[in-house]
């Protein structure tokens, strides 16, 4: 059910997928709560969910993989290995995989920085980026 209010949401705003970052949308959307969130901003998590029938795809440092696997409702879970990997390659990854490199992307930045952002527009100079403010919670 959450997933699908995050798709409507996303076919009002004529978006093809949505990316989300925020500690409270990625638990709600998840039902994993993953603290380290909070605790260190930096390590970023995200929920990439297609408009397509695709599954979403939740991206999570290595560390918290295991345990976000307990918890998530969403099953495709990738890890990026924290100094190593960027976040950011991962889930442009992700979009690439699931054919929306070309797409228009909504992307929640209340946790994304502005550098996140900019990284995400280099490895997907096709992609067009919507910034969004989302609580989901109470959106509908």
């Amino acid at each position: 059910m959450t997933i699908q209010r995050l798709k409507d949401r996303a076919k009002r705003e004529n978006l093809d997928g949505i990316i989300s970052t925020s500690f409270q949308n990625v638990c709600y959307l998840t039902g994993a709560v993953i603290y380290t969130q909070i605790l260190i901003p930096q390590r970023l998590a995200a929920v990439v969910v297609p408009l397509t029938e695709s599954e979403p795809v939740l991206v999570v440092c290595t560390i918290e993989q295991s345990l976000v696997a307990k918890e998530s409702s969403i099953k495709d879970i990738r890890g990026y290995e924290e100094f190593n990997q960027s976040p950011m390659m991962m889930i442009a990854g992700v979009i690439r995989e699931k054919g929306l490199a070309n797409g228009r992307i909504g992307v929640e930045t209340e946790v994304m920085t502005a550098g996140h952002l900019e990284e995400l527009t280099r490895h997907l100079p096709g992609a067009s980026f919507v910034r969004l403010i989302m609580f989901l919670a109470i959106c509908e």
